[in-house]
């Protein structure tokens, strides 16, 4: 059930089928746990779910000494979902799966009201922004840690800023990965097979000049 939320109306909200209902009422259906889970999620911008519920658990347990069990989170995520705060969507890098969660505007409002605060940028909100799509960058992110476990780069970047790179006559490339071991460069490039063979190419071409 999602509800719908004023940002000028401090008491009440509309229910999606024209029932009102209390932002009070929205804080006691998620609870204590619910509020610092979307909280946490709302201050770090945190996309993954078990990164989520592992930075609430040091949260409390820093604030409070308590240690608080990863299902008792994962069922405040589960109240966040059912009362229209947050979505979720599963990605599958080949990897591993695991479900990505984002504010939605109620949230974002919700967090608002609530906090005195507007929402950081989310991971899966900053790779929407950077990448084709999400999936792109979360398989990105997923190469990145299978080279850093393999423990062989000094360097390892994949941040289209720290990534953009001239290669002269007013053009410029940016591959996904760069690794450094000294002075050399190791690039790597992370398709979803969504590209056209030539726009590859012309991407691989690119990179053998630099």
């Amino acid at each position: 059930m999602a509800y719908k939320f004023d940002p000028n109306d401090q008491t009440t909200n509309v229910l999606e089928d024209k029932v009102f209902i209390s932002v009070e009422t929205i804080r006691k259906n998620i609870g204590d746990l619910g509020m610092k889970t979307i909280q946490v999620m709302a201050y770090e911008g945190i996309s993954e779910e078990k990164e989520l519920i592992r930075a609430v658990s040091d949260v409390i347990l820093f604030s409070t000494g308590q240690l608080v069990s990863d299902d008792s989170i994962r069922r405040s995520v589960q109240r966040l979902w059912s009362n229209g705060l947050i979505e979720t969507k599963e990605i599958n890098t080949g990897v591993r799966r695991f479900n990505i969660l984002w504010l939605t505007t109620n949230g974002s409002l919700f967090v608002g009201k609530n906090f005195r605060r507007r929402p950081a940028e989310s991971e899966c909100e900053r790779f929407k922004r950077e990448h084709a799509n999400i999936h792109h960058g979360y398989l990105i992110k997923e190469v990145k840690k299978v080279l850093e476990d393999k423990d062989i780069y000094d360097e390892i970047s994949t941040g289209r800023d720290e990534n953009f790179i001239r290669i002269g006559d007013g053009r410029a490339c940016i591959p996904d990965v760069i690794c450094k071991i000294g002075d050399k460069r190791f690039f790597y490039e992370v398709e979803c097979g969504t590209h056209k063979q030539l726009d590859f190419n012309e991407k691989c071409n690119k990179l053998s000049m630099l």
